[in-house]
């Protein structure tokens, strides 16, 4: 399992509210994510907080790296 996968406590919302974010890019932010899965800005912090969007987002950045470097 890569640190990007769902993780097991996380609730399908919340991880389909990370793939957004995740999806994002460099210039990602909550309010990008709000405005394409219609949750507030409350809710995103709660849930990127709690399962770690910006170590994993991170985590995926460098894998897409390193697959565009080989």
């Amino acid at each position: 399992m890569s640190e990007w996968d769902r993780l097991p406590n996380e609730s399908s919302r919340a991880y389909q509210a990370y793939v957004i974010y995740r999806d994002l890019g460099p210039d990602r932010s909550l309010t990008q994510v709000s405005r394409k899965h219609t949750k507030s800005i409350p809710t995103l912090k709660r849930w990127s907080s709690k399962y770690n969007w910006v170590e994993r987002a991170r985590a995926y950045d460098g894998y897409l790296f390193t697959l565009k470097s080989s």
